[in-house]
């Protein structure tokens, strides 16, 4: 049987995270196919229980302050779009902070 799981809470913010955490469960099922076994409760626990530090992670509250290290243009495009949780969407001010590209000439 695949697993399909409904009001499934993340343990991460943005909207891409639901696709990072379909790539886990889809990864659990390939373990179930082979004979692993997996509790739901365990896979449930272990998406809630996900914290990647630096990654959209709220450091205060008014005024908003967050940190996250998207270094691609995807990952930047993604927070953009992902808002601040709790509130509705807003255009972010921001400051971009990063080490020189080497390879820049």
């Amino acid at each position: 049987p695949s697993l399909a799981l409904e009001n499934l809470e993340l343990g991460m913010h943005g909207a891409h995270q639901m696709k990072n955490a379909s790539l886990a469960i889809a990864a659990v099922q390939e373990l179930v196919d082979k004979g692993f076994v997996v509790q739901e409760k365990h896979i449930r626990k272990g998406i809630a229980a996900t914290r990647f530090p630096g990654r959209f992670e709220v450091l205060r509250r008014s005024p908003d302050v967050i940190i996250d290290g998207a270094h691609t243009p995807e990952g930047m495009r993604l927070l953009v779009l992902s808002g601040v949780p709790g509130k509705a969407y807003e255009p972010p001010e921001w400051t971009e902070l990063g080490a020189p590209d080497p390879t820049a000439g």
